[in-house]
Protein backbone atom coordinates (compact mmCIF):
# COMPACT_ATOMS: atom_id res chain seq x y z
CA UNK A 1 0.00 0.00 0.00
CA UNK A 2 2.69 2.49 0.90
CA UNK A 3 4.68 1.78 -2.21
CA UNK A 4 1.32 2.47 -4.64
CA UNK A 5 0.62 5.36 -2.59
CA UNK A 6 4.18 6.62 -3.73
CA UNK A 7 4.09 5.86 -6.66
CA UNK A 8 0.72 7.40 -7.22
CA UNK A 9 1.37 10.76 -5.53
CA UNK A 10 4.84 10.87 -7.78
CA UNK A 11 3.21 10.34 -10.99
CA UNK A 12 0.64 12.98 -10.05
CA UNK A 13 3.79 15.28 -8.74
CA UNK A 14 2.57 15.46 -5.33
CA UNK A 15 4.79 13.59 -3.54
CA UNK A 16 6.36 15.77 -0.70
CA UNK A 17 8.50 14.45 2.47
CA UNK A 18 6.85 12.59 4.93
CA UNK A 19 3.30 12.70 2.98
CA UNK A 20 2.70 9.29 2.94
CA UNK A 21 2.62 7.65 6.22
CA UNK A 22 2.63 3.70 8.11
CA UNK A 23 2.10 2.42 10.73
CA UNK A 24 2.65 -1.20 12.21
CA UNK A 25 3.90 -2.68 15.81
CA UNK A 26 5.86 -4.98 14.19
CA UNK A 27 10.06 -3.51 13.59
CA UNK A 28 10.90 -6.04 11.38
CA UNK A 29 7.88 -5.07 9.30
CA UNK A 30 8.68 -1.36 9.53
CA UNK A 31 12.51 -2.66 8.44
CA UNK A 32 11.17 -4.19 5.28
CA UNK A 33 9.03 -1.29 4.17
CA UNK A 34 11.37 1.16 5.05
CA UNK A 35 14.22 -0.70 2.78
CA UNK A 36 11.60 -1.41 0.28
CA UNK A 37 10.50 2.30 0.28
CA UNK A 38 14.09 3.96 -0.09
CA UNK A 39 15.00 1.87 -2.97
CA UNK A 40 11.99 2.63 -5.45
CA UNK A 41 10.69 6.32 -4.14
CA UNK A 42 13.81 7.74 -1.49
CA UNK A 43 12.66 7.00 2.32
CA UNK A 44 12.40 10.46 3.19
CA UNK A 45 8.74 10.16 1.55
CA UNK A 46 7.24 8.01 3.64
CA UNK A 47 7.00 8.16 7.08
CA UNK A 48 7.01 4.96 8.81
CA UNK A 49 6.01 4.73 12.96
CA UNK A 50 6.86 1.68 14.45
CA UNK A 51 4.25 1.18 17.60
CA UNK A 52 0.69 0.13 18.13
CA UNK A 53 -2.25 1.37 15.90
CA UNK A 54 -4.74 1.38 19.23
CA UNK A 55 -1.74 3.83 21.44
CA UNK A 56 -2.15 6.71 18.42
CA UNK A 57 -4.24 8.92 19.68
CA UNK A 58 -7.61 9.59 18.05
CA UNK A 59 -6.70 11.63 15.20
CA UNK A 60 -2.83 11.49 15.75
CA UNK A 61 -2.64 11.72 12.36
CA UNK A 62 -5.10 14.26 9.77
CA UNK A 63 -4.63 12.62 6.66
CA UNK A 64 -6.59 12.76 3.22
CA UNK A 65 -6.45 8.67 3.00
CA UNK A 66 -6.46 5.69 5.12
CA UNK A 67 -5.74 2.79 3.02
CA UNK A 68 -5.11 -0.65 5.25
CA UNK A 69 -5.59 -4.47 5.97
CA UNK A 70 -6.16 -4.46 9.60
CA UNK A 71 -5.66 -7.91 11.29
CA UNK A 72 -8.27 -10.35 10.93
CA UNK A 73 -8.12 -11.72 14.64
CA UNK A 74 -11.00 -13.49 15.78
CA UNK A 75 -12.69 -12.25 19.23
CA UNK A 76 -10.72 -15.54 21.27
CA UNK A 77 -7.85 -14.57 20.57
CA UNK A 78 -8.00 -10.91 20.56
CA UNK A 79 -7.67 -10.27 24.15
CA UNK A 80 -6.13 -8.70 27.10
CA UNK A 81 -4.81 -5.04 27.34
CA UNK A 82 -4.40 -4.43 23.45
CA UNK A 83 -8.29 -5.76 23.42
CA UNK A 84 -9.09 -3.05 26.12
CA UNK A 85 -7.21 -0.18 24.03
CA UNK A 86 -8.77 -1.00 20.74
CA UNK A 87 -12.17 -1.21 22.57
CA UNK A 88 -11.56 2.05 24.17
CA UNK A 89 -10.97 3.79 20.66
CA UNK A 90 -13.83 2.86 19.31
CA UNK A 91 -15.83 4.27 22.23
CA UNK A 92 -14.34 7.40 21.76
CA UNK A 93 -15.81 7.61 18.59
CA UNK A 94 -19.20 6.64 20.24
CA UNK A 95 -19.39 3.01 18.86
CA UNK A 96 -19.63 0.42 21.69
CA UNK A 97 -18.27 -2.72 20.22
CA UNK A 98 -19.67 -6.71 21.24
CA UNK A 99 -17.03 -8.78 22.64
CA UNK A 100 -17.49 -11.46 19.88
CA UNK A 101 -15.90 -8.15 17.67
CA UNK A 102 -13.10 -9.27 15.93
CA UNK A 103 -9.59 -6.80 15.84
CA UNK A 104 -10.41 -5.41 12.44
CA UNK A 105 -13.91 -3.53 14.17
CA UNK A 106 -11.96 -1.26 16.10
CA UNK A 107 -9.00 -0.57 13.90
CA UNK A 108 -11.52 0.47 10.84
CA UNK A 109 -13.44 2.94 13.66
CA UNK A 110 -9.66 4.43 14.69
CA UNK A 111 -8.89 4.63 11.22
CA UNK A 112 -11.14 6.94 10.13
CA UNK A 113 -10.12 9.50 13.25
CA UNK A 114 -7.36 10.12 10.97
CA UNK A 115 -9.38 10.67 7.99
CA UNK A 116 -9.60 14.34 7.35
CA UNK A 117 -13.05 16.17 6.53
CA UNK A 118 -13.78 15.35 2.76
CA UNK A 119 -11.00 12.17 2.92
CA UNK A 120 -11.05 8.65 1.95
CA UNK A 121 -11.20 5.31 3.35
CA UNK A 122 -9.81 1.82 1.57
CA UNK A 123 -9.58 -1.53 3.81
CA UNK A 124 -9.80 -4.75 2.74
CA UNK A 125 -12.27 -6.61 5.23
CA UNK A 126 -13.39 -9.92 6.03
CA UNK A 127 -16.91 -10.26 4.67
CA UNK A 128 -18.56 -10.52 8.15
CA UNK A 129 -18.91 -6.68 7.73
CA UNK A 130 -21.99 -7.62 5.64
CA UNK A 131 -23.45 -9.75 7.97
CA UNK A 132 -22.27 -10.90 11.60
CA UNK A 133 -24.35 -8.83 14.14
CA UNK A 134 -21.00 -7.56 16.10
CA UNK A 135 -20.14 -5.54 12.35
CA UNK A 136 -23.55 -3.80 12.33
CA UNK A 137 -22.35 -0.92 14.73
CA UNK A 138 -19.03 -0.39 12.52
CA UNK A 139 -21.26 -0.38 9.41
CA UNK A 140 -23.85 2.14 10.88
CA UNK A 141 -21.04 4.25 11.74
CA UNK A 142 -19.07 3.97 8.46
CA UNK A 143 -22.35 4.86 6.77
CA UNK A 144 -22.97 8.06 9.20
CA UNK A 145 -19.10 9.35 8.63
CA UNK A 146 -19.18 9.24 4.84
CA UNK A 147 -21.12 10.75 2.26
CA UNK A 148 -20.57 7.31 -0.04
CA UNK A 149 -19.94 3.88 1.28
CA UNK A 150 -18.80 1.11 -1.03
CA UNK A 151 -18.74 -2.73 -0.70
CA UNK A 152 -16.35 -4.37 -3.51
CA UNK A 153 -16.74 -8.57 -3.70
CA UNK A 154 -15.15 -11.19 -5.33
CA UNK A 155 -16.17 -14.46 -7.08
CA UNK A 156 -12.91 -15.76 -6.10
CA UNK A 157 -11.29 -15.02 -2.91
CA UNK A 158 -8.78 -12.42 -2.74
CA UNK A 159 -6.42 -14.44 -0.95
CA UNK A 160 -6.66 -18.06 -1.89
CA UNK A 161 -4.53 -19.05 0.58
CA UNK A 162 -6.32 -18.09 3.54
CA UNK A 163 -9.13 -19.73 5.29
CA UNK A 164 -11.39 -16.30 5.19
CA UNK A 165 -13.35 -14.56 2.39
CA UNK A 166 -12.87 -10.81 2.29
CA UNK A 167 -14.13 -7.38 0.49
CA UNK A 168 -12.68 -3.86 -0.12
CA UNK A 169 -14.81 -1.44 1.73
CA UNK A 170 -14.25 2.15 0.01
CA UNK A 171 -15.39 5.31 1.63
CA UNK A 172 -15.58 8.66 0.41
CA UNK A 173 -15.94 12.29 1.91
CA UNK A 174 -15.71 11.80 5.30
CA UNK A 175 -17.54 14.55 7.06
CA UNK A 176 -20.76 14.98 4.68
CA UNK A 177 -22.94 12.93 5.65
CA UNK A 178 -24.42 9.98 5.17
Amino acid sequence: FLRAACRELRQAGRLESGSVCGVDVDPQAIAKARAALSREVGGESCRLIERDFFDLEDHALHVDAVVGNPPFVRFHRFAGDQRQRAMACAARQGIQLSGLSSSWAPFVIHSVSMVRPGGRLAMVLPIELTYAVYAAPVLSFLLGAFAEVSIVTFRSPLFADLNEAALLLLARDRGSGP
